[in-house]
């Protein structure tokens, strides 16, 4: 009987001491970043985008940083709502939208689906944000198919900690999104990749 009034004197005391784990903070990419972020256009025709691939080691809910030249922190109380791969398509998503009342019908484009795959989603606090990313706009107009391969860097500076690193992520994702919809609102014949972004 002793034993379990100790034990629970000392679990009292943890508590009250402050030894509880930190809450953990969840964050997402939904958001648009800061209020300077650039502005993504309506798209002229539905786009399906497909589900995004990123490295097995980022694809998961703990927020992984870099320091230094070769080290990675992973940050267990900072967490993606979700695994990376589906808070990207999510904010993809989010932002690529067509009008409500457009159908594949009075497009004046046809539907397209996106393929991406992610090869860098990086952060070094107080230094910068990256993201670098191979995407496809496949078109299907009846028995004409036809596929544009591209490919983003994209880097913002930032300043001080970890909390800085999420509406800088955010902005990177309008602008891959601004690109894939100026890409997609162009007509096939003259369409092209974002300057320096082909391959």
């Amino acid at each position: 009987m002793s034993d379990i009034r100790h034990m629970a004197g000392l679990i009292i005391f943890c508590l009250l001491c402050g030894c509880a784990s930190p809450a953990i903070r969840y964050h997402t990419l939904t958001g648009t970043g800061a209020a300077d972020h650039p502005a993504v256009p309506s798209l002229l025709a539905p786009l399906e985008i497909l589900p995004v691939g990123v490295p097995v080691s980022l694809d998961r809910s703990q927020i992984i940083v870099r320091g230094g030249t070769d080290r990675v922190y992973i940050l267990n109380n900072d967490q993606w709502l979700s695994p990376l791969s589906d808070e990207i398509r999510n904010a993809l998503e989010a932002r690529l939208q067509t009008p409500v009342s457009l159908t594949s019908v009075d497009a004046a484009l046809p539907a397209q689906r996106l393929w991406l795959q992610v090869r860098r989603f990086d952060a070094r606090p107080g230094q910068n944000v990256s993201l670098e990313a191979d995407w496809q706009l496949l078109t299907r107009e009846g028995a004409h198919r036809e596929r544009l391969s591209c490919y983003s860097t994209l880097t913002l500076p930032v300043t001080g900690g970890i909390a800085p690193l999420f509406p800088a992520w955010q902005q990177l994702i309008s602008q891959l999104a601004r690109q894939i919809a100026d890409t997609a609102n162009t007509p096939g014949p003259v369409r092209h990749c974002p300057a320096g972004s082909s391959r």
